[in-house]
């Protein structure tokens, strides 16, 4: 089942106090190195994925895209009535779900 809600496992991050300290053509060349690191893994990651689902195809196994929209609503209300949702920060998943691939 392809649901497209975890493709790649990557995360570059800085901390404030540093990325403050670099000039902005330091940042401007950090930013651009991590976002070409993180294009190329996005796109291994999405060609692996290819491969896994040509692979099951070959093996008689049904591959799929099911409703991403009703996945999604699913996926969040089971997240929302979790343990782990009530130590976020209040706001903190309406910023995420705002943001855009």
């Amino acid at each position: 089942m392809l649901t497209s809600h975890l493709v790649g496992f990557d995360v570059v991050s800085v901390n404030l106090k540093t990325w403050n300290g670099m000039n902005a053509g330091k940042q401007k060349a950090f930013q651009a190195a991590a976002d070409k690191a993180i294009a190329w893994s996005t796109a291994e990651h999405l060609k692996r994925e290819t491969e896994l689902a040509e692979g099951f195809k070959k093996q008689g196994l049904d591959v799929y895209t099911p409703d991403v929209n009703a996945f999604r609503a699913y996926a969040q209300k089971v997240y929302l009535a979790s343990d782990e949702a009530k130590a976020w920060p209040p706001g903190l998943l309406d910023k995420i779900n705002a943001l855009k691939a």
